[in-house]
């Protein structure tokens, strides 16, 4: 690499601790974005299983968190004797930051009461190796600029986008899914081995299965916003170049929006015996609770068409600075299967709060919404 172009990069550089990138040959910044979100999972857990939480009836129980090396978009979690156990695929992490950093690159799709100056735009190729793995590399391509504003931008939404997939993996654990998820798996199979593929019971499992992920989710969401919360009590930095700092809630709906872009599924056929709700279901319901929660915790009247106004133009943007025309296949899906979708999403919420929330209450370690204790 040139003078020039090393100088453009490291005007680019933000001083996150989530940053992605490494600016300079001889500071070593790529690999702190991993340990950041390993730190905050581990943060996150200990707050619950604290003592002072007198929801937690299980204490002692250790959390580990791992990477694992596989390019795609996925996290799970899972119990294992006394440990928790949460790992995050690699591509996670490689595909929200150049999904962020290169729609704030290429577009500025978040209102800024600053003016940017024209930006240079470096577009890379990452090559990750594995020394336990050395025939298994992971390509990708990562898109980022010379302005720290814009990169500021993509690397909060990068950074909310994987803290609500770390959190969503949490709140399974925490709120007890395990015995419960197994449970209906096992009654799943029974059914299959009937010969039928389908009937009511399998629906009905099916959808405690989806309702789940719906409570994951919630979990997830509410996290993520109890965050964006302190960012505008304490006046953070990061608003000072907003318009308003309600604005901030918008780079959430769009990083949220961007999870599902990277998730995406248009499936309107065999939705219901599918372990997760499709990603149009699931987006709409986090729309929900972030105002809901907003409106409860906080006392802030959000109003949710406020998030949603400007996801077209978002869409739009993800699509143009990733080289795709994939809006008007979304919109056709959208208009056949959004009717289908909304009673859908009702049916889950309604499970959850009539059904598998009081489920969920006697092992959970966290109070469950829309239970009185």
């Amino acid at each position: 690499m040139d003078k020039a172009s090393a100088n453009s990069l490291k005007r680019g550089k933000t001083g996150n601790e989530f940053s992605y990138y490494c600016f300079c040959p001889d500071e070593q910044e790529l690999q702190s974005c991993y340990a950041f979100y390993e730190n905050w999972a581990k943060s996150m857990y200990e707050y619950f299983n604290s003592a002072n939480n007198d929801f937690n009836k299980t204490q002692g129980r250790k959390l580990e968190f791992s990477y694992t090396w596989d390019d795609s978009i996925n996290a799970s979690a899972k119990e294992e004797g006394n440990h928790d156990i949460i790992s995050v695929n690699e591509g996670t992490i490689l595909n929200a930051y150049n999904l962020f950093c290169n729609l704030t690159t290429k577009s500025n799709p978040i209102p800024l009461c600053v003016e940017l100056p024209p930006r240079t735009m470096f577009d890379t190729n990452i090559i990750h190796t594995n020394p336990e793995r050395p025939d298994e590399t992971i390509h990708a391509k990562m898109v980022y600029s010379d302005n720290p504003i814009c990169n500021n931008i993509g690397e909060h939404m990068a950074m909310f986008t994987i803290k609500f997939m770390i959190a969503h993996e949490m709140g399974h654990l925490l709120n007890a899914h395990s015995d419960l998820h197994v449970a209906i798996c096992n009654k799943i199979n029974e059914e299959k081995k009937k010969g039928l593929m389908w009937n009511e019971s399998l629906n009905a499992l099916y959808l405690d299965l989806q309702t789940l992920e719906f409570d994951a989710d919630c979990f997830a969401i509410c996290r993520v916003i109890d965050e964006v919360v302190v960012y505008i009590q304490r006046n953070d930095s990061l608003i000072s170049i907003l318009k308003h700092p309600h604005d901030l809630l918008k780079m959430v709906a769009y990083s949220i929006h961007g999870f599902f872009y990277l998730r995406r599924d248009m499936d309107s056929e065999n939705y219901r015996i599918s372990e997760h709700p499709p990603s149009l279901i699931r987006e709409a319901c986090v729309f929900d609770v972030i105002e809901a929660h907003l409106r409860k915790h906080y006392k802030y009247d959000c109003d949710k068409n406020l998030l949603f106004d400007d996801l077209p133009r978002v869409e739009q943007l993800l699509n143009s600075t990733n080289g795709l025309d994939g809006s008007l296949e979304y919109s056709s899906y959208l208009q056949s299967f959004g009717g289908k979708a909304g009673v859908h999403a009702k049916k889950l919420q309604e499970n959850y709060y009539t059904r598998i929330s009081h489920m969920l209450k006697t092992n959970a370690k966290v109070p469950i919404e829309g239970i009185d204790y």
